[in-house]
């Protein structure tokens, strides 16, 4: 699993969501909400949820007001716990990703 810090030395190299997310097989969207987090990457959408946010608007109050979806809306926010996708996995999820792996071969 990479680190933020990994992922976010592969874009500044690359300059490239999509190479930096296949690196690492993480999805466009994580990776982007990753850089958004750390400051790294911005647009003018991503800096207005942010924005709105940081007011404590709710996401779908912010989703309403643009006409999008609140996945949508979503997925220029920054994480507000942290990335799921990145840094050591827990215990319990080591455990999951092994029940899930023996379900696969049966």
């Amino acid at each position: 699993m990479p680190s933020e810090e990994d992922i976010i030395a592969s874009y500044r190299q690359t300059q490239s969501i999509r190479v930096t997310a296949r690196q690492y097989n993480i999805s466009a969207q994580s990776i982007r909400r990753i850089l958004i987090q750390a400051g790294e990457y911005s647009t003018p959408t991503s800096s207005y949820i942010s924005g709105r946010l940081d007011r404590g608007e709710s996401i779908a109050q912010i989703a309403k007001d643009l006409g999008r979806s609140p996945n949508a809306v979503q997925s220029y926010a920054p994480y507000n716990r942290g990335a799921y996708c990145v840094g050591e996995k827990s215990e319990n999820a080591l455990k999951i990703k092994k029940y899930r792996e023996k379900g696969k071969t049966n």
